[in-house]
């Protein structure tokens, strides 16, 4: 996966007390493009949640393969905001 950070500014990272966690659900296609994004969990903000849902649609995946060929695949992202940054988990759910 392309890693695409969220275009958050710093100035709006220093707000946050503790981590904030937003989940995002990707639907990817045979090439590696994301077809459709959604929340899972937004989290208590909405601003950080739509940043992070923008960066997420702009991922580029490596296909999926299933008998040696590119085939569609979902995926999940975990997002931990905190002050000093933004992490990303991904694990894949299909195939």
């Amino acid at each position: 996966m392309q890693q695409v950070q969220p275009d958050i500014a710093p100035k709006a990272l220093k707000t946050i007390t503790g981590t904030i966690r937003i989940t995002v659900r990707l639907e990817v296609d045979a090439y590696g493009n994301v077809t459709a994004a959604s929340l899972e969990s937004a989290g208590p903000s909405q601003y950080f949640a739509n940043k992070v849902l923008d960066a997420a649609r702009g991922l580029k995946f490596i296909p999926a393969q299933a008998n040696g060929r590119a085939v569609p695949s979902t995926w999940i992202l975990h997002y931990q905001l905190k002050q000093s940054g933004v992490d990303v988990a991904s694990e894949e759910t299909v195939p």
